[in-house]
């Protein structure tokens, strides 16, 4: 984890939601903010039913009668969920994989970001042979014994 990082709690995900962006078992390494600091692009964690922890991306944020909600979901799905900001938990600032890491705010960060948010075929092209590079990576690194 790069230095800049050594405030951040990390945690380790058991979901697919946010293919390609953060795989299945990959390290987030994860920042407290104030709501008014979360912007669409962003992969917010937030508590779901059950006491787990969602961390999915934020679509919009919308006023409503109950006050301000965050929708998120997750990069490999289209169902989205309404957060009340005052469950926000924790935005992710960086992503650690067996076969990547990178900053959340950086380029590669970004240009997810960017793609996820647009949704259209390009980036559902893009998850697919992201999809089978990274299976055919992790197949790979497990064949030499370096799982």
């Amino acid at each position: 984890m790069a230095a800049a990082d050594a405030g951040l709690d990390r945690y380790r995900t058991s979901g697919g939601s946010m293919f390609p962006a953060i795989p299945a078992g990959a390290i987030v390494a994860v920042e407290r903010v104030e709501p008014s600091r979360i912007r669409p692009g962003d992969v917010l964690c937030h508590p779901a039913l059950g006491g787990a922890v969602v961390a999915h991306r934020v679509v919009r944020i919308e006023d409503g009668p109950d006050g301000r909600a965050i929708v998120t979901r997750g990069d490999g799905g289209t169902a989205e969920d309404r957060v009340p900001e005052s469950a926000a938990i924790h935005v992710v600032r960086r992503v650690e994989h067996r076969l990547f890491a990178y900053d959340s705010d950086g380029p590669v960060g970004r240009a997810l970001a960017t793609a996820a948010l647009s949704d259209g075929p390009a980036w559902r092209t893009a998850r697919r042979a992201l999809r089978l590079a990274v299976g055919a990576a992790s197949l790979a690194r497990d064949l030499a014994g370096l799982g």
